[in-house]
């Protein structure tokens, strides 16, 4: 009988350690020189390298866009930075890749004068050399939030652009993706108040693009706003719906699912506190169902940060949680099916010495749901990555990244790449601002 429950428990340890997902932590890459603009995006490409944009410092052209192409051994293959033409400002907001390798870069430059911005668009073959770069400038700033491209390499870019009695407005381009001509422009107002662009999702045909964000309906008072272009660019849908205290700092994410219908999420006030709230829209943005997140029904704060959907149609948030007058922030995941129910919902708090954590970017991948953020005091913050089982919602694993004893370090991106994980962000080194680059081997 002993032996039979040595046998038990022994199986029970073996079964459990298999389930376990091992990991280490393979090299940490810390490059550039950011000043305080913290804009920046990471993707990879067809051949599973890393690809990063940013900005870096560079004596007597102020900050240039920089573009950093990484192996999986840490190498950088290629780095370039681009100096715009007034030796001004220049900074990467966002950037992806193509079927062929080729990258395409989005940022906010001093194109045509050291005063106002322009959206400078780059484009750059697998070895990083530029096949062409163009901007878009309507005369005042004009600041690009997101890119993305369609199955035939069209590209496109939301952003914020400053009419001349409208305030700030909507922008949308389409760039043809071989000599970077404009195809088409357009803009949205609405009743010349502020207008604030947040995402972009195309279908893979490229014949509707959608883009979403904060719009004022009257001062102060904010709507969740998102708009279907045609091929041509012209506004076939619009929806609007009210937002009464939404935080339009932090623009929400919008996603789209293989049926072609919408995903948003943005901010929730109930009069004492606010909750997440998230919005389904069919392929015409007609509302099909609003879901609204909180925790006890108040007494916290909740807000979504990023918005993600599996193959199977299931939506998952990433944010964070409050204990009104408790100082206390915790990671928040929730995960939702395609009818708005709740499946399930984790709260982790990864480090009690540092009460003030937030999810900032979450993606899935198979049955993982990867997640990156971070943990605070008052005086320094680390990088927290964490995967969660997508079935159940149960933490697999946590690793928390200190550059040193007392830096501040704060995420910007997470992918998957194969069995590895990247992490990026910028770091304090040694007194210096630096972009980082951390990769996890799993096992």
């Amino acid at each position: 009988m002993k032996k039979f429950i040595l046998i038990l428990v022994f199986l029970s340890i073996f079964t459990a350690i298999q389930a376990q997902t091992y990991r280490n932590m393979e090299w940490v890459k810390n490059y550039g020189s950011p000043d305080s603009i913290e804009w920046s995006a990471t993707t990879k490409d067809v051949y599973w390298n890393v690809i990063t944009i940013g900005n870096t410092q560079v004596t007597g052209e102020k900050t240039n866009i920089l573009v950093t192409k990484f192996d999986d051994s840490g190498s950088i293959i290629w780095q370039t930075d681009w100096n715009g033409p007034m030796n001004g400002f220049d900074y990467g907001a966002d950037v992806i890749c193509d079927a062929i390798g080729n990258i395409y870069a989005v940022g906010a430059s001093h194109y045509n004068n050291d005063t106002t911005f322009d959206i400078t668009i780059i484009k750059y073959d697998e070895y990083g050399n530029i096949e062409w770069e163009t901007n878009y400038d309507a005369g005042k700033n004009d600041y690009p939030t997101k890119i993305t491209n369609d199955m035939y390499g069209n590209i496109y870019i939301t952003g914020t652009s400053e009419g001349d009695s409208t305030e700030l407005d909507f922008i949308t381009l389409k760039i043809d993706n071989i000599d970077g001509a404009l195809v088409w422009a357009s803009r949205y107002d609405y009743n010349n108040h502020m207008d604030i662009a947040g995402d972009i999702v195309t279908d893979p045909s490229g014949s509707l693009t959608a883009i979403t964000g904060g719009s004022e309906d009257s001062i102060g008072i904010w709507d969740y706003t998102t708009i279907i272009y045609d091929v041509d660019g012209n506004q076939t849908e619009v929806n609007r719906a009210s937002a009464s205290g939404s935080d339009i700092n932090k623009p929400r994410d919008l996603v789209k699912d293989n049926q072609g219908n919408y995903y948003l999420i943005g901010v929730h006030n109930n009069g004492s506190d606010n909750d997440i709230k998230l919005i389904k829209l069919d392929s015409s943005l007609a509302p099909v169902w609003t879901s609204i997140y909180s925790n006890g029904g108040g007494g916290t704060y909740e807000e979504g940060n990023t918005l993600t959907i599996d193959d199977s149609g299931y939506v998952y948030i990433g944010g964070w949680q409050e204990n009104l007058g408790a100082g206390e922030r915790r990671f928040l995941v929730l995960k939702y099916d395609k009818f708005g129910n709740l499946i399930w919902e984790q709260s982790l708090w990864p480090d009690e010495n540092k009460p003030v954590s937030e999810i900032t970017e979450l993606n899935v991948t198979g049955n993982n749901v990867n997640i990156v953020g971070y943990c605070t005091n008052t005086s320094n913050s680390d990088i927290v990555t964490a995967r969660l089982n997508a079935d159940d919602g149960d933490l697999d694993w946590i690793e928390i990244w200190e550059n040193y004893k007392g830096s501040i370090d704060h995420p910007s991106g997470i992918e998957q790449i194969g069995q590895d994980i990247y992490v990026t962000g910028r770091t304090t080194d040694s007194g210096h601002v630096r972009w980082i680059v951390v990769k996890y081997t799993l096992f």
